[in-house]
């Protein structure tokens, strides 16, 4: 459901019908409100323009997959070309929560599950979109094995208090600096709740 205007007047509500739609007019176009003081500028699927407290700019990413990638085969270099496929898939099924979620991958995810198991649910699952869409409903973060395992979700994270968090930045993103700044040979996908996806180590 839409509200219905010319940008000077508001006519009702109403629905896109695209099927009626003639694409090479371009004339109509949805304005999305992605959260607190921040819109986007869609034409179909297409973003036009993204304006964040008043500041207009070009749309954002969600993420660049060749950079996550490369994080991978940084941060676990035996990695397998199957495991990394597989933890891309999954890192594209977070990237779809919708209101937000952090997904940990570590090769001692089992551990570290068993470690946290107050703050989370142990429950090990080969993760699949319609179980990652699921479990990125609970606060907490995911936490995953190399061979897209999941064995915690709701999981929260420890750690100390570190120099490189950033109070304007947000929970989800400091606690993945905390917990990284003890756990190093990890993984973490902060996914913001507008979609955009930062991984943790750059």
């Amino acid at each position: 459901m839409h509200v219905l205007s010319d940008s000077r007047c508001v006519y009702g509500l109403g629905n896109f019908d695209r099927k009626q739609y003639d694409v090479t007019n371009a004339d109509t176009f949805e304005v999305k409100f992605v959260k607190h003081h921040c819109w986007e500028l869609w034409h179909l699927d297409t973003a036009l323009m993204r304006v964040e407290y008043g500041q207009p700019g070009l749309p954002k990413r969600q993420y660049d997959v060749a950079e996550v990638e490369a994080a991978l085969q940084r941060i676990f270099p035996s990695i397998s070309s199957t495991a990394k496929a597989r933890l891309l898939d999954m890192v594209s099924f977070a990237a779809k929560a919708k209101h937000g979620t952090m997904l940990v991958i570590s090769p001692s995810a089992r551990k570290e599950a068993r470690r946290l198991a107050e703050g989370g649910t142990i429950l090990p699952f080969k993760a699949t979109e319609e179980l990652i869409t699921g479990a990125s409903a609970i606060d907490g973060a995911i936490v995953v094995d190399l061979n897209g395992v999941c064995h915690g979700i709701g999981v929260i994270l420890d750690g100390k208090a570190s120099k490189h968090g950033d109070p304007a930045r947000g929970a989800r993103y400091n606690s993945a600096v905390r917990y990284l700044s003890q756990h190093e040979k990890c993984l973490i996908l902060v996914v913001s709740e507008d979609g955009m996806v930062e991984h943790l180590p750059k």
